[in-house]
């Protein structure tokens, strides 16, 4: 019984240590550092095979990286997995859209859509390609809608910021800048956010 106690023990203390892997490389990546999140989401990867959450922010890392097609193959196991997954389905349509596939983020979307209409990352995807195809009035809502649910979303600010500009709307293009360089100070983005911002005075 002593044995059997302890082995749980054990066992808790790993899922202890995964989650707080796990924990970490989702901030990292929230905060943009993606080389230092995919580092971390890989580990919980590989001790964690069916961790579908961290292939999720994995996969998302990877395309931070400008590594698209391993964030397609990452996040395609991931939906294989958990295909009934909103998020997973909105994070494909992001890669898509970056790949300029835009057929395949249009499908993939339609299913985050149908599996839950109202998530933040189902949004952000869509305002993601809207943006894409200059539909710069509309990706702005949804980046708007998207940061109404989730304020700290550093990456929301920055594709907003860039819609307010395709939109001529110079001081909402500068304010959402400016909370995107306060979130994520450190992101590779932040040198050229930092540059316009300084031209701009």
């Amino acid at each position: 019984m002593k044995h059997l106690t302890l082995s749980v023990a054990a066992l808790l203390m790993g899922t202890a240590v995964w989650s707080a892997e796990l924990d970490k490389g989702i901030q990292l990546y929230k905060a943009q550092k993606y080389a230092a999140s995919v580092a971390e989401l890989r580990q919980v990867v590989e001790d964690q095979p069916d961790n579908n959450k961290a292939k999720y922010y994995l996969g998302l890392a990877l395309l931070g990286q400008e590594k698209p097609d391993e964030a397609v193959e990452t996040l395609t196991k991931a939906a294989e997995a958990s295909p009934d997954s909103a998020e997973i389905q909105a994070g494909l349509a992001r890669v898509y859209t970056e790949q300029k596939k835009f057929g395949e983020a249009e499908e993939a979307l339609k299913r985050a859509e149908e599996k839950q209409p109202d998530s933040s990352e189902v949004s952000f995807s869509r305002g993601m390609l809207l943006l894409a195809k200059r539909n710069y009035s509309e990706a702005a809502r949804d980046f708007e809608v998207t940061l109404e649910r989730d304020p700290d979303n550093a990456e929301a600010h920055y594709y907003a910021a860039l819609a307010y500009n395709g939109m001529k709307q110079p001081d909402k293009m500068v304010e959402h800048f400016q909370r995107f360089l306060k979130i994520a100070p450190d992101s590779p983005r932040a040198p050229r956010v930092r540059s316009l911002m300084k031209a701009l005075q």
